[in-house]
């Protein structure tokens, strides 16, 4: 889809409300859509000394069943983490830092949406 496509568009929204609601737990955000050669991390926060570094998947409610997780399989993992080792080298300070992967996963309706936490989803 293009980029001023709708699920361009919802993926965007669902990246805004992920911010708000890590925020509300005490999450700072230090960057959005952080970009490196094969890969982009959505958001970058840090929270109790932890940095975190966040995929936001957002499906339609009453859409085709998927989840979020199963989205971000091992290829996108590694690429997510491969962002993060770059992001963390450009950031002083940061890469001695303990690192944590989480997806987010959002099941967006035009009235509410679901969010859902997964905190360090690339750990076996």
């Amino acid at each position: 889809m293009s980029v001023g496509g709708h699920a361009y568009q919802l993926g965007r929204r669902g990246e805004a409300l992920a911010c708000r609601w890590l925020q509300q737990r005490g999450y700072r955000i230090l960057d959005r859509n952080f970009r490196s050669k094969r890969a982009e991390v959505d958001i970058v926060a840090i929270k109790d000394g932890v940095v975190v570094f966040v995929e936001v998947k957002t499906r339609k409610k009453g859409g085709p069943p998927s989840s979020g997780i199963m989205a971000v399989d091992r290829r996108k993992q590694s690429r997510i983490i491969q962002a993060a080792q770059v992001w963390t080298m450009q950031h002083q300070g940061m890469s001695d830092m303990y690192c944590r992967f989480d997806v987010i996963e959002i099941q967006w309706a035009p009235t509410d949406a679901a969010i859902r936490h997964i905190q360090g989803a690339f750990e076996e």
